[in-house]
């Protein structure tokens, strides 16, 4: 349908989500290690584990950092999600809207795994082993990232690469390194927090801009 354009948002707006992912993650994650009264290790953790680990349970800390990001998973969900439903009645085609669709079901269910520690400790418990979920999790963004190449090379492939690798990092660590101190417990969580900004503020800007897009080849002085 758009044929040689770009899908994103551009100027002022583009500046100021990508600023967001960015220095708002940043300056949480700085605050929450250097503030001087609550320890940064159960802040980063989730609630379940920090309660379960931590001598003295329970402060309303705990969990913190995790909770933003599982926030920001949902978030993620809900613009991918309803941008596709935007489009789907646009009529933008299935391409666009299969899209935002399947990023918007991706980030559904890595919220659903923070959310419920699923591949930490429910799936393990039926036999699943956590390095195979660890793994599906990686094949479905290969799978994403494949099938939707040309879509996300015209939208904003900063993001989602910048995405990919914290999050890459932040599961090398936690399979390849392991949890051995709290030091490394924090820098995986930093990892993967960044991550989750950076893919919310790309479902945000590919959403808006593929729905601003069609919206105006929709307009009747647009149409040849």
């Amino acid at each position: 349908m758009f044929r040689d354009k770009t899908y994103r948002l551009q100027g002022v707006w583009r500046a100021a989500i990508i600023g967001a992912a960015v220095i708002g993650p940043v300056a949480l994650l700085l605050a929450t290690v250097l503030q001087p009264w609550f320890e940064p290790e159960w802040m980063f953790m989730d609630v379940l584990t920090a309660a379960r680990q931590a001598e003295t349970c329970c402060h309303a800390t705990f969990g913190f950092v995790s909770q933003i990001g599982l926030f920001l998973w949902i978030s993620a969900a809900s613009f991918a999600l309803f941008a596709a439903l935007i489009l789907h009645l646009l009529g933008a085609g299935r391409g666009l809207a299969g899209f935002m669709l399947y990023g918007g079901l991706l980030s559904a269910g890595l919220a659903m795994d923070d959310a419920f520690l699923l591949h930490e400790s429910i799936l393990p418990g039926f036999g699943i082993p956590q390095n195979l979920v660890l793994a599906l999790y990686g094949f479905l963004g290969l799978v994403y990232a494949v099938v939707f190449r040309r879509l996300i090379l015209r939208t904003d492939p900063l993001l989602p690469g910048a995405a990919g690798m914290a999050v890459g990092a932040s599961l090398a660590i936690d399979v390849f390194i392991g949890i051995q101190t709290p030091a490394i417990a924090i820098l995986e969580d930093a990892f993967k927090f960044m991550g989750i900004a950076l893919w919310a503020a790309f479902q945000l800007n590919a959403g808006a801009g593929l729905v601003m897009a069609t919206v105006k080849a929709n307009r009747p002085d647009n149409r040849s």
